[in-house]
């Protein structure tokens, strides 16, 4: 043999052994991701389990009392919730002890009064608003005495006590509030829980008729998915166009989408009709079995979301708290409300997709009901399981690599962490996930429709938060280098109707930053950069380590301090084996490593494709770690800002690009045919009798 055939088989074992290691992983993430779900002790790791989700289900199912629902929750909500129903809506309420970096601490209980008070005013600078540092610690102006209180209007004085009670002096006579909790209404868990598939019924409509070059490619799965995105991102937008005109049409639209979704769902079953009485049973249905531990999960956690309280903190004081603004305000009203700078901590600047469905929420309801919002999340996690599967071709094609894939995004424990929360992580998983699925497989495959779904998909990702917009300059770079998708949307005529609806879909939130909001510190990070780049560049390095490797390792191993505030020391400690796997995502990113060891040696559409996303995930990264280093440059904590790459504060950052990497890598590894390596020509021997065949 000669010594280039050599090369080529050792290349080729070496890729056949990176392919087992790899599928193994995969499947290993499956398996440990069902066992922390469903048998781990949670007083060992942290996580709920499948049981304790059940029992917590039917508990908060037969307590109608919002007040002792919420005390089940987040007992501070139900405080907030209490003080509410005790105090008229126009009483106006100084929150004393919030300033200054000593008192940083108990900011907590200003969000969350601000936003169980609502529409009151709660203040805690008496004359001027507050200014807020890149810190987020306030500075302002504190009472001389409660008369300068009273001579200034307020109604309420509320002091937080060093052993954490909170004590509360009225300045006037408070007439007892007329509006009572009422009991909750299981009409409300019904509709919510409706409202996402009807949604994503009509979203359909919308991705057949923007893409009928992809009719009869999509999946099932893939076209329900892409309906709720591209649905949801258009609904949420006309939403903010009507709010800021002054229009309140949510139960309407929530209507005409409801119905809308019943025309599909019979226009659907008439195209499905014929098939499902053709369908006969094969043996490859019995892989269907695999998903049976993910859709139990999905079960239970539809069961919660129509009970459970507000449970994220930022939910409370960002997400949730602003749609109240888009449910109770509208025209100037709201405006104002957006402007108000006490309130800039709630990043008024930042998009509103995941608020403005909850608004839309309450406005089909009828009511502000925070017990019943979480169905978006689960609806768009079943969704992108079910988009995993019909792009993955199951299971007709390695189900059982597919199975474990789409089992994984839905039980891991990062996944099961946020999917119960009410902020932004999950839709931007959802739509980061979904759109570079369908790049991905659009620019290897030469699909042009699957690339401009993907950029629309990646559109409405920029709305959920400002990564998408970072997200959608990589993915743009890639498609302008490459020369046969770059044709998809260059020169820009060709971007054709979806592109114009997509640009459409921005333009209302264009115009309320044109009006102008309140702008979050955090939004002067590039200022920052600009203004002290040796401090920024000095720790970006560190912040980039750190952040890296905490997706890879078990963060109580990958840990580093900064005792000086200069220089980082490792803090680790080493606990075996299980030190090399993060915790939340159980060594998803070694599976994703080994991929792109395996396409590289494979060669051909699969290394173009996995380096795609590598590099989407290695440049986001990047990007921020520079944003988190300059909004914490000034003032420096060194250690609070590394502490801040762990799994739940950092590295809800970064999964969304994670789990892209991940699905979209092995969902096309499905796709895709190994590459036959081109063996170099056998050397003809040489003789003196041509005729005579060399042995």
């Amino acid at each position: 043999m000669l010594p280039s055939q050599n090369a080529v088989t050792a290349s080729n074992r070496l890729a056949r052994w990176l392919e087992w290691c790899a599928l193994t992983v995969v499947v290993l993430v499956a398996l440990a991701a069902i066992y922390e779900a469903f048998l781990a002790d949670p007083q060992k790791t942290g996580q709920g389990m499948f049981s304790q989700f059940q029992q917590r289900a039917t508990m908060l199912g037969n307590e109608t009392d919002p007040l002792k629902r919420d005390s089940m929750c987040i007992p501070l909500s139900a405080f907030g919730r209490s003080v509410d129903a005790q105090i008229p809506t126009n009483a106006r309420v100084f929150l004393a002890g919030m300033l200054g970096p000593e008192n940083a601490g108990g900011l907590g209980y200003f969000y969350f009064l601000s936003n169980y008070l609502f529409p009151r005013e709660v203040a805690i600078s008496l004359g001027q608003p507050p200014v807020y540092n890149l810190a987020g610690v306030p500075q302002g102006r504190n009472p001389a005495s409660l008369d300068e209180l009273t001579q200034a209007g307020y109604d309420l004085v509320l002091q937080l006590t060093p052993d954490g009670r909170i004590e509360s002096r009225a300045l006037k006579p408070l007439q007892p509030s007329q509006i009572k909790p009422e009991p909750i209404s299981s009409g409300d868990e019904a509709v919510a829980f409706f409202l996402p598939l009807a949604v994503a019924l009509a979203g359909t409509r919308m991705v057949r008729l923007l893409f009928k070059e992809l009719e009869n490619v999509l999946s099932s799965g893939e076209l329900l998915a892409s309906g709720l995105a591209i649905g949801a991102f258009f609904l949420t937008q006309s939403i903010l166009a009507l709010r800021m005109a002054g229009a309140r049409m949510e139960h309407i639209m929530g209507l005409g989408v409801m119905l809308w979704a019943v025309v599909e769902l019979v226009l659907l079953f008439r195209r499905q009709h014929a098939q499902m009485l053709q369908f006969k049973f094969s043996i490859r249905q019995i892989w269907w079995l695999l998903l049976i531990p993910a859709g139990l999960m999905l079960w239970c956690l539809f069961r919660l979301a129509g009970k459970e309280g507000l449970l994220e903190f930022d939910a409370i004081a960002f997400w949730a708290f602003k749609a109240k603004f888009f449910y109770y305000c509208a025209g100037p009203e709201l405006l104002n409300w957006l402007k108000n700078p006490t309130l800039s901590y709630a990043h008024m600047d930042y998009p509103l997709l995941a608020t403005l469905l909850h608004s839309f929420t309450y406005g089909v309801v009828g009511h502000v009901d925070e017990f019943v919002t979480k169905f978006w999340n689960q609806w768009m996690l079943l969704f992108l399981g079910w988009a995993i599967l019909g792009a993955g071709k199951f299971p007709n094609q390695k189900p059982w690599l597919v199975a474990a894939v789409a089992t994984a995004v839905i039980l891991l424990p990062m996944t099961l962490e946020f999917t119960r929360k009410e902020g932004g992580t999950i839709p931007m998983v959802f739509f980061t996930v979904l759109s570079s699925l369908q790049l991905a497989i659009g620019m290897a495959e030469k699909q042009p429709g699957r690339i401009r779904l993907g950029l629309l998909l990646l559109m409405a990702t920029a709305m959920v938060k400002f990564e998408g917009i970072v997200l959608l300059g990589f993915w743009g770079i890639l498609l302008l280098l490459d020369k046969d998708s770059r044709t998809v949307f260059w020169p820009l005529r060709r971007i054709g109707l979806a592109g114009l609806l997509g640009l459409a879909g921005w333009m209302p939130y264009i115009v309320l930053r044109l009006h102008g909001t309140a702008p979050n510190a955090e939004s002067a990070w590039m200022g920052q950069l600009i203004k002290d780049p040796g401090t920024v560049l000095g720790i970006l390095p560190m912040h980039f380590l750190a952040f890296l490797s905490r997706r890879f390792l078990n963060n109580d191993f990958a840990a580093w301090g900064a005792p000086d505030n200069q220089h980082a020391v490792w803090q680790g400690k080493w606990t075996g084996l299980e030190s090399l796997a993060d915790q939340a995502t159980l060594g998803l990113g070694w599976a994703c490593l080994l991929l792109v060891g395996l396409a590289w040696l494979r060669g051909g559409k699969l290394c173009w494709t996995v380096l795609r996303l590598f590099l989407v995930f290695l440049g986001f990264t990047l990007f921020i770690c520079i944003v988190w280093s300059s909004a914490r440059s000034n003032p420096l904590n060194y250690s609070s800002s590394l502490a801040g790459s762990e799994s739940i504060t950092g590295g809800r950052y970064l999964y969304p690009a994670l789990m892209s990497w991940f699905v979209a890598g092995f969902v096309f590894l499905v796709r895709v045919a190994p590459d036959k390596p081109v063996l170099p020509p056998e050397e003809k021997p040489r003789s003196s009798n041509p005729g005579r065949r060399a042995h």
